[in-house]
């Protein structure tokens, strides 16, 4: 600080400006954190988190550094490449940077995700489940001696990507408690239920299953899935409930619904 105050004391005018717009932007950074982004988050009917606009503001600074950078150094060293008549090194430069443009298209949406769920950012995720869907529209029973198979659309808000959510269902077990049925190879993840564009679930219901009662079918986000729950051969969402909707998944803001098998 004390060489601050030096330079800018003995400096010239334009070291002196410098320095000057170096703390407004340092201002500009705090002005935006603290007005923008309750700003921001009320209009997309989010809870405003100190910690979470501040990761999100740097994630997309570095994304947009990066992008910026890798553009600024490729048209210089192209110019030079060009003054200089090398125009065989402007192709081979022109070749890596539209493969980084590539790369940087396809991985963006990855590393987003992973780093909103790494930090738990909100900012970076999805919305909650319970805020994504609106409600079920109807639930239709097909069934047979061996195979219920139970059809159910959801009502999506206008912004919800079906992609970002996954559906898990619960069977309540002869002790009472609820526990996630699996379903061996049907799925990649034995029990996740993928949820198709148009917001429609299909649950294939074996007849092993179906004598059980007061089945539930709850959403996550994707992103909900923990490493940690995972460890000692858990499924990563909560299971041995003793009721559902409970705070072990509400704390995700997920979204539950009651399925009658038998009307």
């Amino acid at each position: 600080m004390k060489d601050i105050f030096h330079d800018f004391k003995n400096g010239s005018s334009r070291d002196k400006l410098s320095i000057l717009s170096d703390f407004s932007t340092i201002l500009g950074v705090s002005v935006a954190t603290f007005v923008a982004g309750p700003l921001l988050s009320k209009f997309a009917d989010i809870e405003f988190v100190l910690s979470d606009f501040i990761i999100s503001v740097l994630f997309y600074f570095i994304c947009i550094y990066t992008a910026g950078g890798a553009f600024y150094k490729y048209v210089q060293s192209s110019y030079e490449n060009y003054k200089n008549k090398q125009y065989g090194e402007i192709t081979g430069k022109s070749i890596v940077f539209l493969l980084f443009v590539w790369l940087c298209t396809v991985g963006f949406p990855y590393v987003k995700y992973y780093t909103g769920n790494f930090f738990n950012v909100s900012y970076l995720l999805a919305p909650p489940a319970n805020s994504a869907i609106k409600g079920v529209d109807k639930i239709k029973l097909s069934n047979s001696s061996e195979l219920t198979k139970i059809s159910i659309s959801l009502v999506l808000s206008d912004t919800t990507d079906p992609s970002d959510y996954i559906s898990v269902l619960y069977n309540q077990d002869k002790e009472g408690l609820y526990r996630i049925v699996k379903y061996g190879s049907t799925f990649n993840s034995e029990y996740e239920i993928p949820i198709n564009k148009q917001g429609n679930i299909l649950i294939p219901l074996k007849s092993t299953e179906q004598n059980t009662s007061n089945p539930y079918l709850v959403i996550f986000r994707k992103s909900d899935w923990s490493f940690f729950e995972k460890l000692g051969g858990k499924f990563g969402y909560p299971s041995g409930l003793i009721q559902i909707p409970t705070n072990d998944i509400e704390v995700y803001g997920a979204f539950s619904q009651e399925i009658e098998l038998h009307k």
